[in-house]
């Protein structure tokens, strides 16, 4: 630039790309030494020294860079010039570079670069820049596709990224047996994995039962000092962890690309698990119940503190009862939810006090549900049933296993003939097969069925078997928990029906059933384990 102004009030603004760059070139030290020099010899005073170290100036993420704009367009800086090594730390990107340059000029402040001669004249500038900027952006964009080559070989090797580990985990150095450069592989981290399987437990049953969201389970960490790496924890984190495939042994690589044309596939790095799979995925329909765009008014009562809330219905209209208060809250009572929402005409539904129906509730479950007579009766049903369904479907599957025998015979003929040279394997021949492969897995699937439906879910049990589940259970009804109790309601009992004159408990046989065979020998006192169970 000829004839340079002095005297200008300035700003620098430092960058390299990479953290090789910043401790190896120490890149950072030179831009700032050669800028203070230049501002020094000609009387500039430097206002502020922005500095991204280890940003692209590609994707656009850089933090100081877009503090510093923002502060030019909000007058919250006052400068006449930014200052910049070369043109391509300003930026690599040529429609960034293009904003952002407007916000420049807009607020009246200049652009200078070190090493670029910029012409006077504003077109022959406009149009330097913009040829610079397009040979800049299109070997930033080299580079990008050999780092990204790179690291999706390195994925695909089953070796860490250099991204920051998922909480949990941590990296180590891969053993080497060839002298090649040293790579680091996942492994747990002992202290943080026990903290990511108790936000799992929480998130699956709480600490009675019922499954924490997000939000109660940041608040249950924060208030107990479990901290993340020092910091306190949000909802957002807890998401996070919840929703992370690593937990179960998957790392994700890939999932958020900038560069979709290269490799638009998903990389799998197998890492030590901390969970298992079964209990991710149940954790992710509970999310997804839970979510604000699908959960229904059914899975939001449920998650309410109150005892019956999602299993007190109205009889005549279906709808939940929920809880209305009175007297400036001093009473608290279930009343109908049209009734309550709409009109209290639509609804002849009674209004019932909470502590009464709550304590005749619980009065019943304990002396018509959980009791051993009950129980041992309802054994006796469901085998009785079971031996009626084995009869009926004796018939039917023995029709399945003649077809059966049939196809599997044809099957066997056809490739004989093939092996003996009398037929000669070809596209219709194969079609042939392929028919009766399919026509074999449909009757297979059929037998299996039948199987299921004439078997029982449960395994065999005694009377002290049951009078432990069923000591279980008193204690929890009595115990005071209103999570536990709640919990074990939701396991066992349908829904509670409310009519003018009475009030009805219904459930299932098989799932009463399931949840004592389930349960532990010896928990007389403790809580049973279909508390820890969710539907």
């Amino acid at each position: 630039m000829k004839n340079e102004p002095r005297g200008l009030k300035v700003a620098l603004y430092l960058r390299v790309s990479t953290k090789t760059q910043v401790q190896e070139n120490m890149s950072l030290e030179d831009q700032r030494r050669t800028l203070i020099e230049w501002a020094n010899e000609h009387d500039h005073t430097i206002v502020k020294i922005f500095e991204d170290a280890g940003s692209s100036a590609f994707k656009g993420k850089r933090r100081e860079f877009n503090l510093m704009i923002d502060a030019i367009d909000s007058k919250l800086m006052d400068i006449d010039c930014i200052a910049v090594y070369d043109a391509t730390r300003f930026s690599r990107n040529e429609a960034n570079r293009y904003n952002a340059e407007n916000i420049l000029q807009k607020n009246g402040v200049a652009l200078y670069s070190y090493l670029d001669s910029i012409p006077e004249d504003a077109d022959d500038a406009f149009l330097m820049k913009g040829v610079n900027g397009l040979f800049a952006e299109g070997f930033s964009r080299k580079n990008s596709k050999k780092s990204a080559i790179k690291l999706n070989s390195v994925a695909e090797s089953g070796f860490a990224t250099g991204s920051p580990p998922p909480f949990g985990l941590q990296t180590v150095d891969a053993p080497s047996f060839d002298g090649s450069k040293k790579r680091k592989v996942y492994a747990i981290h002992p202290e943080n994995s026990i903290i990511v399987e108790q936000i799992y437990s929480l998130a699956l049953r709480g600490l009675s039962g019922c499954p924490y969201g997000v939000k109660k389970i940041a608040s249950y960490l924060n208030e107990n000092n479990i901290l993340r790496n020092g910091s306190k924890w949000t909802q957002n984190s807890v998401h996070t962890i919840l929703r992370n495939t690593a937990y179960y042994g998957e790392r994700q690589y890939g999932l958020n690309r900038t560069r979709k044309d290269l490799h638009s596939e998903v990389v799998i790095i197998p890492v030590p698990a901390i969970i298992t799979k079964v209990n991710f995925e149940a954790v992710q329909s509970l999310l997804k119940s839970k979510a604000p765009m699908t959960s229904s008014s059914s899975s939001k009562a449920i998650e309410s503190p109150k005892l019956l809330t999602g299993s007190l219905k109205c009889a005549k209209c279906g709808c939940n009862m929920i809880i209305n208060t009175g007297k400036g809250g001093r009473y608290h009572y279930y009343k109908c939810r049209d009734q309550i929402k709409r009109s209290i005409n639509v609804c002849n539904c009674p209004i019932l006090p909470r502590e009464k129906i709550e304590k005749a509730v619980t009065e019943a479950l304990i002396g018509k549900i959980f009791t051993v007579g009950f129980i041992e009766e309802n054994y006796e049903k469901v085998k009785l049933m079971l031996t009626k369904e084995r009869s009926n479907n004796s018939l039917v599957k023995a029709n399945l296993q003649r077809k059966w025998n049939q196809v599997d015979s044809q099957v066997s003929m056809l490739m004989a003939n093939i092996a003996d040279g009398q037929v000669q394997m070809s596209q219709m021949i194969r079609r042939h097969l392929s028919i009766y492969e399919e026509k074999l897995n449909s009757i297979e699937a059929s037998m299996d069925k039948l199987d299921k439906k004439s078997s029982l879910p449960l395994m065999r049990f005694g009377k002290n078997h049951i009078e432990s589940f069923v000591d279980s259970c008193v204690s929890v009804l009595l115990g005071g928990n209103t999570e536990a109790t709640k919990a074990l309601i939701l396991a066992t009992v349908k829904d509670i029906k409310v009519y003018e004159d009475r009030v009805d408990i219904k459930g299932g046989h098989l799932p009463l059933l399931a949840n004592v065979a389930s349960n532990k020998n010896g928990h007389s006192k403790g809580v049973p384990t279909l508390v820890s169970m969710w539907r």
